[in-house]
């Protein structure tokens, strides 16, 4: 029986990598799910109205009404901006220059923590091997396991699409110019050492997974560990007694150890939650703690190898990592900590998700240095901007508490406005979650509030009654100096232009609120070049409401 009950053995860097083997699909699937769930759940509580909307200022249901005010002053002014437009340059002290050194100091930051990691990562693995110092081998090695700087500073600070698959392609050719072995060697050491954590990144890391990803797999492991871990101790037990009544007992001590897990990962996403309501840490310092700290894990499997429990020295690489970060990002906290934040207010047209991610993400990548992104939650965005407490409140059935019921609940989440930035210095995205009869009050409380409006208007057409609606009180409640709207050529522009017109007409007198000029962007593949010009015309409408 001891031979047997030995042959149930399983080395532990073998049990780790086939946990993570078995994790990666499963989470990836689970993540898809479960965002298709959530998406779905949204909808139903934007179809329904709120419990109490009394207050709500949510009775209007016609998106045109009739004059009740004299008209607006002057003639409506819209000029079209398009690719044969000039670029504005950036001002040196507006808030898009300062977008672009917080954005550049974060880099640094990442950057130099990296290196550390990889410096931390190539002294033990050489102590622990027993290795000699030579020079070329000490930065060929150190190189390697500086790989995931790469995608981090790609994720941070690279919106160039060019540029993202520059950065890769500019790694491997300094590997070939630093590496004392073939390189095709090198490219099978690549691959044993960082394929399996790229990989990871790849699937879970995309925009379209990240919302939940990372914490799914997490949770997936936790869980799919204590199911290993009751197999092999149910299995134990049963061969080390011999006796085959014990399977009762076993099987009892196999369910204990799955539940005890199961505990641990539900405790674990009330942690993670926490340390995010409580701006302990941001959503992308989450996912790159999370990349990171795998990619350690990994590189312990290995040196686990060769020194066995000594190869969990290998953690200290993260310690590193994870004391440059928090010490680097202190002052660019303070930094931003200095400026009020600038609220833009995102509107766009309804069932693009692509599209409408893809824009959420160039404008998160530079906005959220200097200020907070707005928006009314729908199910094209829901799952791109789901955070990990609103995660656990989905997760608990409490996804009604996310939604606004009345007025006094839209003034006090209002006032909770995120005023400080997270830890990275990065301010947050804040989706307003509305009833059917509870929208309407939303939009021009948030327009009012905010310091600039993009509304993206490709795929606007008279079947979209909704954003006529939010056209009108636009052009009503907010200068017109701090609007900018983007169109292709899937907008109906003749039935635009009509409705602006309809709106001015419609519009109270408004002599404070200066020159009535609109400005259209015309975008085509939303260009690097578009969105420095989308950028700058944000500049200057942000700037018109400071002055």
């Amino acid at each position: 029986m001891e031979n047997s009950a030995e042959s149930l053995g399983v080395e532990p860097h073998v049990a780790f990598l086939a946990l993570l083997l078995v994790s990666l699909p499963v989470a990836a699937m689970l993540s898809l799910a479960v965002l298709w769930h959530y998406r779905r759940a949204v909808l139903r509580s934007m179809q329904s109205t709120a419990k109490d909307p009394a207050g709500s200022l949510a009775t209007e249901s016609s998106p045109v009404r009739e004059p009740t005010a004299p008209a607006a002053e002057g003639s409506l002014r819209i000029e079209t901006v398009d690719r044969r437009s000039p670029v504005p340059p950036v001002a040196e002290g507006g808030i898009l220059a300062r977008a672009r050194r917080a954005r550049r100091r974060a880099a640094t930051v990442y950057a130099i923590a990296g290196t550390v990691h990889a410096a931390i990562a190539t002294t033990v693995f050489f102590l622990l091997n027993d290795l000699e110092f030579l020079p070329l081998r000490t930065i060929s090695v150190w190189f390697l396991f500086a790989w995931p700087v790469v995608p981090t500073l790609v994720l941070v600070a690279v919106g160039n699409r060019f540029l993202k698959w520059l950065g890769p392609a500019a790694f491997l050719a300094i590997s070939w110019l630093l590496s004392p072995i073939p390189f095709a060697d090198f490219l099978l050491i690549w691959a044993v050492y960082m394929a399996l954590p790229t990989v990871f990144w790849l699937v879970l890391g995309n925009r379209h997974l990240r919302a939940v990803g990372p914490i799914l797999l997490a949770l997936v492991f936790l869980v799919v560990a204590g199911a290993f871990t009751a197999l092999w101790l149910g299995l134990w037990l049963l061969v080390k007694s011999g006796n085959l009544d014990a399977w009762l007992m076993a099987l009892g001590i196999a369910l204990a150890v799955m539940a005890g897990f199961g505990v641990a990962a539900w405790r674990f996403l009330r942690w993670i939650a926490g340390r995010y309501q409580h701006r302990h840490v941001s959503d992308q310092g989450l996912l790159l703690d999370a990349w990171w700290l795998l990619f350690t894990l990994y590189q312990c499997v290995f040196l686990f190898l060769s020194a066995g429990v000594l190869g969990l020295l290998g953690l200290l690489a993260f310690a590193g990592y994870w004391l440059v970060v928090n010490l680097g990002f202190r002052p660019i906290q303070a930094e931003a900590s200095r400026h009020p934040p600038a609220r833009l207010l995102l509107l766009r047209v309804f069932g693009f998700r692509a599209r409408s991610e893809h824009l959420l993400a160039e404008l998160a990548q530079q906005w959220r240095y200097v200020g907070n992104v707005h928006l009314i939650a729908a199910p094209d965005l829901a799952s791109a901007t789901l955070e990990p407490h609103e995660f656990l409140d989905y997760a608990r059935g409490r996804l009604d508490r996310a939604f606004i019921k009345d007025a006094q609940d839209l003034d006090d989440r209002l006032r909770q406005g995120d005023q400080r930035p997270d830890p990275d210095g990065r301010f947050r995205i804040r989706d307003f979650y509305c009833h059917d009869d509870t929208w309407r009050m939303t939009l021009k409380r948030l327009a009012v509030h905010s310091d600039a409006v993009l509304m993206d208007l490709r795929g606007f057409g008279p079947n979209n009654q909704g954003c006529t609606y939010e056209l009108y009180q636009l052009v009503e409640l907010v200068p017109l100096s701090r609007v900018i709207l983007t169109v292709d050529r899937t907008t109906d522009e003749g039935f635009l232009h009509s409705v602006l017109e309809a709106a001015w007409a419609a519009a109270p007198a408004r002599p404070v609120h200066g020159t009535p000029l609109l400005r259209i962007l015309r975008v085509e593949r939303q260009t690097p070049a578009e969105v420095r010009r989308l950028f700058a015309l944000l500049e200057t409408a942000a700037d018109s409401n400071a002055c």
